[in-house]
């Protein structure tokens, strides 16, 4: 008699493979906000290994040290590699050749993990018997390292996210990652359009004006819209989403971003940043798909707006934050900007999400074929 074949292992649900990825990725998405959180209120927290000569606990550190703040994120990301690497061992010990996606996820992976090794060396060696390169500064968000476990983080989260909710989970681990390496450039964070928000020692001295808190409140409000207009048409373009999925998509990533100054406000304007997307994605998939490029300027014109307006309501912002000036300044409040230069910001945030939509529309040949029908 013939030897009976080897069973294959039994294919694993989409769901159950999200549920699993997405449950690590998550922790460490939501580690990195609670390491931010501890960095911007300065909050003290021995390492997990404490350093030579140190005497007494250091702030804490990012994914280039180890310390209680950071194993949240450094548990979810070992989990997740864990959890690609089972399920690449799954087709191999079946007898099966691996799907080329699962061992891009595992590369990806492993990538993950060896820039974290990289940025802990490279930390340690940097800044030998004092402290590791910190997350919150510029050297430690844009160094390779952190872009390297980003990017990994991106594609897992993409990768693994099925349909529905679990696809929705995909898309706000990829836009909370993108917010926290870019929080240098958030009005979430600073609020620049704040009359209370004042730049008097950081000016440059242009056109005859002062005018460098209005071009990074410009800078941070245009780019923050357009990464939510991206992730808000990347997702359409998936496939279909369930009822109120962007809002609660920009909604929760509008709360872990607000978490890290403090500025809780943001979240209404987050959540109606959402609406609207949800609103018009709903009449988007009764009508052509070459409307997908206005639905795209409306979040990111809706985004900059509603930012505004929450803004005009705050009371005074930290008037001392970043000026160097170190002397009284009167107890300033409400929206700073002129009405020229915020309708104008707003204009340009929906002008990029609009580009961003027409990228993403397919040729209007392939529209004409497909009957008109939306996503």
């Amino acid at each position: 008699m013939l030897a009976a074949p080897p069973r294959a292992p039994a294919a694993e649900p989409p769901t159950v493979r999200a549920a699993w990825t997405l449950g690590w990725l998550a922790l460490a998405v939501v580690g990195l906000y609670a390491d931010g959180w501890a960095h911007n209120h300065l909050v003290s927290d021995a390492p997990v290994f404490p350093r030579p000569g140190s005497s007494r606990p250091g702030p804490p550190h990012f994914a280039t040290g180890l310390s209680l703040w950071h194993l949240p994120y450094l548990l979810g990301l070992v989990g997740a590699a864990l959890s690609t690497l089972f399920r690449w061992a799954r087709f191999r010990i079946g007898g099966q050749k691996p799907p080329p996606q699962t061992a891009y996820d595992v590369a990806a992976a492993l990538l993950a993990v060896a820039a974290w090794l990289w940025g802990t060396a490279s930390g340690a060696a940097r800044t030998p018997g004092t402290s590791f390169l910190r997350l919150e500064s510029l050297p430690g968000l844009v160094g390779p390292p952190a872009l390297l476990q980003a990017g990994a983080l991106v594609w897992l989260a993409w990768s693994a996210a099925a349909a529905g909710w679990p696809r929705v989970l995909g898309g706000l681990l990829v836009l909370s990652t993108f917010t926290y390496l870019t929080q240098f450039l958030h009005p979430y964070v600073d609020p620049w359009p704040s009359a209370g928000f004042l730049r008097t020692g950081l000016q440059t001295y242009r056109y005859g004006l002062f005018y460098f808190g209005e071009a990074v409140g410009l800078a941070s409000l245009v780019l923050q819209a357009s990464l939510v207009a991206g992730v808000v048409v990347a997702l359409l373009r998936s496939g279909p989403l369930p009822p109120g999925a962007f809002t609660v998509l920009v909604g929760l990533n509008g709360t872990l971003v607000a978490s890290l100054r403090g500025q809780f406000a943001f979240v209404a304007a987050a959540c109606a940043t959402g609406l609207v997307a949800d609103l018009l994605a709903a009449r988007l998939r009764r009508a052509q798909s070459r409307e997908l490029p206005v639905l795209a300027a409306c979040v990111g014109f809706a985004y900059a707006a509603t930012s505004f307006l929450v803004v005009a309501q705050l009371g005074a912002v930290d008037v001392l934050y970043g000026t160097g000036g170190g002397f009284a300044v009167p107890n300033v409040a409400g929206l700073g900007w002129s009405a020229q230069m915020w309708t104008g910001t707003c204009l340009v945030a929906g002008a990029a999400g609009w580009l961003l939509g027409w990228l993403a529309s397919p040729p209007s040949g392939q529209d004409r074929a497909s009957g008109g029908r939306g996503y």
